[in-house]
């Protein structure tokens, strides 16, 4: 049986279509657009018209591209940005119209359970730490099961808050600003919690991962068990912060439309290595995507 997924994103619009036979899980496709579908939503609470052309666009391709695969049965989910806006409905019914599949914005808890089905986490003092664009989620599992936070911290949402100009490097003081805002969420909201191993999803992980191997070509096999550690991600965040947008766009590595949310993205994450206490986590492509065509073959 085929099945494919799209995941819209605060950032990017992403697909895996999958053949599925006897439980095991053969990806035949995968691909993301960046859409920037939360272009604004952190000042202004709703979605823009160009931003959702730009989703629409994407989602209306990854369909016809999934029909021509045979693809037999599409969920199409919604997360973070779509729970956050007034006027989600517009790109819902657009969404109907355009292809007849219905997008499905799914809460938190939900997001959670895929993601952490996706990971395929057997060892329960495991932390999976995905950054979005408009959110990071945090889950884990103890003696009542699987737990989650998110929290407000994703790499367009800072980006958008805090860095003044992307065009140009970034300064001390946004870098400074950026590292206290995601402290003193963490600091409230993430009760210490023992952990031995963290894994890290989404693309600004998967970029990190992408650009400290120096990929001219993306490669998920690289980057599938790829150990960041926080030493090689603060010389990253270094590097990247002294390029302004042109130079950052020519990294390998790193996609062009990734390039002026990149260095929030990564201090997020080497903020929430030092406070949790993490020396490196590995990353994975497992998530959200592959969970969802689990869920669907159960």
């Amino acid at each position: 049986m085929k099945v494919g997924v799209i995941d819209v994103g605060t950032n990017s619009c992403r697909m895996l279509a999958a053949d599925c036979r006897d439980g095991v899980i053969e990806e035949i496709r995968r691909d993301l657009v960046i859409t920037r579908l939360g272009e604004g939503v952190d000042q202004n609470g709703f979605l823009l018209d160009t931003a959702i052309e730009r989703a629409s666009s994407a989602i209306f391709a990854f369909v016809k591209e999934m029909d021509k695969l045979d693809v037999g049965k599409i969920r199409i989910i919604g997360t973070s940005v779509l729970r956050d806006v007034n006027n989600a409905e517009s790109l819902v019914q657009r969404i109907k119209d355009e292809t007849g599949c219905t997008l499905d914005i799914i809460p938190g808890r939900e997001e959670a359970r895929l993601t952490y089905l996706g990971a395929g986490v057997s060892d329960p003092d495991t932390l999976i730490i995905d950054i979005g664009g408009g959110s990071t989620e945090f889950i884990w599992q103890d003696n009542q099961g699987i737990n989650f936070r998110s929290l407000d911290i994703g790499a367009v949402r800072l980006t958008e808050r805090f860095i003044n100009n992307p065009q140009e490097r970034v300064s001390n003081l946004e870098i400074s600003l950026i590292e206290r805002e995601v402290r003193e969420l963490l600091n409230r909201e993430i009760a210490p919690i023992h952990i031995d191993k963290a894994v890290g999803l989404g693309g600004t992980i998967t970029t990190i991962a992408a650009i400290e191997q120096e990929m001219g070509v993306y490669d998920s096999g690289k980057i599938e068990g790829y150990k960041i550690s926080i030493g090689s991600l603060k010389k990253t965040i270094n590097r990247l912060k002294e390029m302004s947008l042109k130079e950052r766009k020519e990294v390998k590595g790193l996609q062009e439309e990734r390039a002026d949310i990149i260095v929030a993205g990564a201090v997020i994450l080497s903020v929430i290595m030092e406070t949790l206490g993490l020396k490196d986590l590995y990353a994975s492509e497992h998530d959200l995507l592959y969970g969802t065509v689990k869920d669907m073959i159960m």
